[in-house]
């Protein structure tokens, strides 16, 4: 295997698929190691200009974090040009940064980069529908009886408040992904129940933002909605690694639950977000999965 093989085979992965740079480098191991099985880690961290170690195994694996520095070798190892060298440096860079609004700026550059990468004018604006909270609930309060379409009307009635000249983009944005139509009867804008599929072009980094921005709602939510508005809670519980997709499978569980029940509905007056969350707080071997078993205590 040489530089130059290591190159091409890069070249047949973009890193803008990925959503950390850990995870691309592992992808580009994989892809060098079917090709060439003696392949080893301290040869991949060398061709990638990190020295004679096995650097890449300790950051693919989460046991060390990749510097800007180090990203900045192995962009120029790998010959990444163009906006896939930018997008590789900004996910090394993602890692890095510490508060959330940090986080939430570079998240937003690596959209815009992301969407540099798309196909058609479709595949970037199935991107925009996730690049702000209120696209969603614009489109799920035009679904409600008595509802308005006009700008400033949807903007008063969105918690948080929104511009009107945001809706106004946002409705528009709707339409040209075929959302919601004008229908004569109703006199306004209505959803089509036209499902678009998004598929993982788009889908990665899109739904990475969203889900930040909802989690930021849901923070908001504890001081300015009052509690008879919300319900927010949590609970740590200590669980086997053989129970961990039974946790998650409950949670899908819910999820569909949830669903039947607001589709059965014919009266209904009100947007909800529901933010389910489920993260490690603590391993007593941080190498795996594996957790203990304990009593739970929740709030």
């Amino acid at each position: 295997m040489t530089k130059n093989d290591l190159k091409t085979i890069a070249a047949s992965l973009n890193p803008a698929h990925f959503l950390s740079a850990p995870e691309y480098l592992a992808a580009l191991y994989q892809a060098v190691k079917a090709a060439a099985d003696k392949y080893s880690y301290i040869q991949f961290t060398e061709d990638l200009g990190l020295g004679h170690c096995n650097a890449l195994y300790l950051i693919i694996h989460g046991q060390r974090p990749l510097t800007k520095k180090a990203g900045q070798k192995i962009a120029t190892a790998l010959d990444l040009r163009g906006v896939s060298r930018q997008y590789f440096l900004k996910l090394v860079e993602t890692k890095a940064r510490g508060t959330a609004s940090e986080r939430d700026e570079t998240l937003d550059d690596l959209m815009a980069l992301k969407a540099r990468t798309l196909p058609t004018d479709l595949d970037r604006e199935q991107l925009e529908f996730y690049q702000q909270w209120y696209h969603a609930a614009i489109l799920e309060l035009l679904s409600l009886p008595g509802c308005s379409d006009d700008p400033v009307w949807l903007g008063q009635h969105l918690q948080p408040n929104v511009p009107p000249q945001k809706v106004k983009a946002s409705l528009s944005l709707l339409q040209r992904l075929r959302h919601v139509a004008f229908d004569k009867k109703q006199g306004r804008l209505i959803p089509t129940q036209t499902t678009l599929t998004t598929g993982n072009e788009v889908y990665g980094v899109a739904v990475l933002r969203y889900h930040h921005q909802m989690i930021s709602l849901a923070r908001d939510a504890l001081t300015d909605v009052g509690p008879t508005e919300r319900d927010i809670s949590a609970v740590t519980i200590g669980i086997p690694a053989s129970v961990f997709d039974q946790v998650k499978a409950e949670i899908q569980s819910l999820r569909q639950r949830l669903l039947a029940l607001s589709a059965a509905q014919s009266d209904s007056d009100q947007i909800i977000q529901v933010n389910i969350q489920m993260f490690p707080l603590g391993r007593l071997n941080p190498r795996s999965k594996a957790s203990t078993n304990g009593n739970g205590s929740g709030t």
